[in-house]
């Protein structure tokens, strides 16, 4: 698969993503043929976390949502995006109720929710933080994590684990020191399957995406979570 910025259509764009963890904006602009970032913006949201045990996002989150994408949406129209595109990933797509989502955002908003699949979620992971050459790429979020792998941005694999952050810490919650090595067997068991295909391209370079590298990043760096 491979995604050319020629395929834009609009001068300056916005997309607005509702992760399992945040909500999150990107407004660009597409320029001798390539996106260059305008503003990003970021809103906790949290709603992997506000599903209830039957997988239903309650009507209080419903609402925020409604809230903040209708925020995000009026600042994209106030910087100059001419088209505004709406996307979920791995909480919403396991949401039993999404549709009332869809419809909620969509009267609230105007805008209709693409809800991405796993494998469309890594590609386009891949596309926004590889490098060029042969390049792999881990996204951890808050209810998967996504793989990928491919050389100067023609993706040649990928696949998407449910082994996000917010996922695991629900099913296996950490409370001492033993039990962070439960979970690291745990892990090492929802890889297993996909272990091979991603560990064969050799030699590689590995791109880590999402708020668990960044929280890494920035305490080995001891820098601001936001620099």
């Amino acid at each position: 698969m491979y995604f050319s910025t020629e395929e834009v259509l609009f001068l300056k764009t916005a997309a607005i993503g509702i992760g399992s963890n945040s909500l999150r904006m990107l407004v660009a602009k597409v320029e001798d043929g390539k996106l260059h970032r305008i503003k990003r913006f970021r809103e906790g949201l949290r709603t992997f976390a506000a599903l209830d045990e039957n997988g239903n996002i309650g009507p209080e989150m419903i609402r925020s949502a409604c809230e903040k994408v209708g925020e995000f949406y009026r600042e994209a129209l106030n910087m100059g995006a001419e088209k505004v595109h709406l996307f979920a990933t791995s909480a919403i797509r396991d949401a039993a109720n999404q549709a009332v989502l869809i419809s909620a955002l969509e009267e609230a908003t105007g805008l209709e929710m693409d809800i991405c699949s796993g494998k469309k979620e890594a590609a386009l992971s891949y596309v926004g933080a590889a490098d060029m050459g042969q390049c792999g790429m881990i996204d951890i979020g808050g209810g998967s994590t996504e793989l990928a792998i491919g050389t100067d941005l023609h993706l040649e694999d990928s696949d998407s684990l449910q082994m996000g952050a917010v996922r695991l810490h629900r099913l296996y919650p950490i409370t001492d020191g033993p039990s962070v090595w439960f979970v690291v067997e745990k892990c090492k068991e929802i890889l297993q399957p996909v272990f091979e295909r991603f560990t064969s391209h050799t030699p590689i370079n590995w791109v880590g995406v999402g708020g668990t590298f960044t929280t890494c990043s920035t305490i080995s760096q001891e820098i601001p979570h936001d620099d």
